[in-house]
């Protein structure tokens, strides 16, 4: 949405998906499989460091038949919309994600309008990202995605990754074969 191709946002909401332990990222392609299979090899990944290659991407038609294959056994997911809203929960609540927590499908809303009311209606409930200071009306997609996934991951009991001088510690042979120049 907000005119910007889907595809260009994968390198940032990837990298913040795997950084937080995400199982599969879902995408909405507006095709079909089989032709929808392609979807890896044409996304734009630049940014990505091989996320692509790490975390499995699953292609939808539409955003509809994503959330019910996420709710669908044996995902089981109950869908949460990143959305400020009536509605919506803080990120930082206590239990706001369940106890323990369930499995959980987040759908972001996109930079200029958010979730469309068709969205809210699919998801089963919205959180949103509290702020302490009123400088801005809200933060872009990616800052609310990762911000969201970090409290979850908290939430779950997710352990830190070992950190090594300034980077984390990355144990995958496709991560190995990298050379930084």
């Amino acid at each position: 949405g907000g005119g910007r191709d889907p595809s260009s946002e994968y390198p940032r909401v990837g990298r913040r998906a795997a950084a937080r332990n995400a199982a599969r990222i879902g995408q909405k392609t507006g095709v079909a499989p089989p032709a929808g299979k392609r979807l890896a090899k044409n996304l734009r990944t630049f940014g990505a460091h091989g996320v692509e290659r790490r975390v499995p991407l699953r292609a939808f038609a539409s955003l509809q038949q994503l959330v019910a294959w996420a709710k669908r056994a044996p995902r089981n997911c109950r869908v949460l919309g990143i959305e400020i809203g009536e509605r919506a929960v803080s990120c930082a609540a206590p239990g706001v994600f369940g106890t323990p927590a369930a499995p959980t499908c987040f759908l972001p809303g996109n930079e200029g309008q958010g979730l469309l009311e068709s969205q809210i209606a699919l998801c089963d409930g919205l959180v949103y990202v509290p702020q302490y200071a009123s400088v801005t009306a809200s933060l872009n997609v990616n800052a609310a995605t990762a911000c969201v996934l970090s409290w979850f991951a908290a939430a779950v009991g997710y352990a830190e990754v070992t950190r090594e001088g300034a980077k984390y510690v990355v144990k995958d042979g496709l991560h190995a074969l990298w050379k930084p120049k």
